[in-house]
Formats: structure tokens, sequence, C-alpha cells
């Protein structure tokens, strides 16, 4: 059995040469108050757990989905290697996917679908958003 323990996205992700997942500035909306808008930097960043002894070597895929549901970006396919302190303990592992400058077109949901090995695991929502408009003043 394989599942995601957490999925986020946010504005920094990293996984430092010891294993620790490091994650800053976590969001499900971006404001903006014209489209086109680009968001200069976001990472998708997920922990997984799977059984003892089950492979090492496991394929990811991960599409970004607009409000029209077509996909945003080129889907992102490429590999992650789970390990455990012993044959006995779990698998894990800790994957960011850093996406630069993405252009947004439309306001509304938007959503990051996960899948490993082709099974999909996880769908992470966020939203584009309008600012707040500011109270309209009366004539008095």
């Amino acid at each position: 059995m394989m599942e995601i323990d957490f999925a986020v996205v946010a504005d920094y992700a990293a996984v430092t040469s010891d294993g620790k997942l490091v994650v800053a500035g976590i969001f499900d909306r971006i404001t903006a108050p014209d489209m086109p808008a680009v968001h200069p930097t976001m990472s998708l960043a997920f922990r997984v757990t799977m059984d003892p002894g089950s492979p090492s070597l496991h394929r990811v895929e991960v599409h970004l989905v607009g409000p029209d549901g077509s996909d945003v970006l080129p889907a992102f396919h490429g590999e992650m290697r789970a390990f455990s302190a012993d044959a006995t303990a779990p698998r894990g592992a800790q994957f960011v996917l850093s996406l630069p400058g993405v252009r947004f077109q439309l306001w509304g949901l938007y959503t990051l679908h996960v899948s490993i090995d082709g099974q999909h695991l996880r769908t992470v929502p966020f939203r584009i958003v309008q600012p707040p408009r500011p109270p309209q003043v009366g004539n008095a």
C-alpha cells in the first residue's frame, strides 16, 4: 500500500541533504488583480509512505489543471526513490516539484493531480481570486 501523508502548495520547498523537507509559505489561494497573472515561484511538496519491502524507485506524474479542465502546463514526469531505516520499517519519500513563473489565464479553482506508478493518489486544490473591491463611497 502506498499513500501520500500530506501534500501542499507553497512559495518555497526543498529537501535538505539529510532528507528533511523544508516548506515555507503554504497557500490555498493567489490574489491576482488582472489576467493573465504570473506567480513568480511556487512548489508542490508531499510525503509518501509505503509498505516495507516495496520497490524503492517509483514513477511520479503531476498535472496542473485549470478551472476549464485544461492542462496549464505540460505534465511533469519524473522519478522518486523511497528509503527506510531497515527492511521491516515502512519506506518513505519526500518530493518537491518547483514551478517557477506559472502563467494563469483564468480566475477560479486549479488542481494539482499527483499520480505515483500510474495510480492517482492526491489532488491538491488552490484558487486564483480577484482582490476584494474597496467599498463604494456614496454621494452625499
